[in-house]
């Protein structure tokens, strides 16, 4: 995980979150987050292994695939037996999870296929801590939702909150509620995993 500070006075720090697998520390060629992604041009005639399969990993491995000899997505959302071709292009596959890496190069998937890289690919996000910067907010961020009325609502709640006409509960208190909801997603009966806190396939209610 690597860390950055933004601001004259520091006001926020911003975390890199990137996968962790066994041989990582081995591995010889360049590893690079998303955050630092500009263009596809280093990236051409190199082997590329992608770690990610949210909306940067689909955007980049697409416009990358243009110029890349090879480009294999790993994400850890699909069965581990995955090793698919993907339609439109010669070059991309979707692969599971990565397994481990090798001193020679090799990055080895959960289902034992296996490539020779050069560049790993880390679209595998980001975060910062909300309480370096209070007064910053996001909107927009779930994810399967109808995007314009939450927007709009969220950016009057936001509003009512900066104003203070809406009091917030305690920090305890609001820990609290994240700790339940993340409950329900990890009991047996969802199985939903922690990565899908966005997913709101029903926002109706919301």
């Amino acid at each position: 995980m690597l860390e950055l500070e933004f601001g004259p006075e520091n006001l926020f720090q911003l975390y890199f979150s990137f996968a962790s697998f066994s041989g990582i520390n081995l591995w010889p060629g360049k590893q690079i987050h998303c955050h630092n992604y500009r263009t596809p041009e280093p990236f051409r005639n190199r082997v590329v292994v992608l770690i990610g399969s949210s909306m940067s990993a689909a955007d980049l491995s697409i416009e990358i695939a243009e110029v890349a000899r090879e480009v294999h997505i790993a994400s850890r959302s699909v069965a581990d037996e995955t090793y698919e071709k993907q339609p439109g292009h010669d070059n991309l596959w979707l692969h599971s999870m990565v397994e481990s890496a090798s001193g020679d190069g090799t990055v080895v998937f959960r289902f034992g296929s296996a490539v020779v890289a050069d560049i790993i690919l880390h679209c595998t996000g980001m975060f910062f801590l909300p309480s370096l910067a209070p007064g910053l907010s996001f909107v927009g961020i779930p994810w399967k939702a109808v995007p314009f009325p939450m927007s709009e609502f969220q950016s009057k709640w936001i509003a009512g909150v900066l104003s203070g006409r809406f009091v917030l509960p305690s920090p305890e208190h609001m820990m609290d509620d994240v700790k339940a909801f993340y409950s329900t997603l990890e009991g047996e009966a969802s199985g939903i995993p922690k990565h899908y806190t966005r997913k709101m396939l029903d926002s109706g209610g919301y």
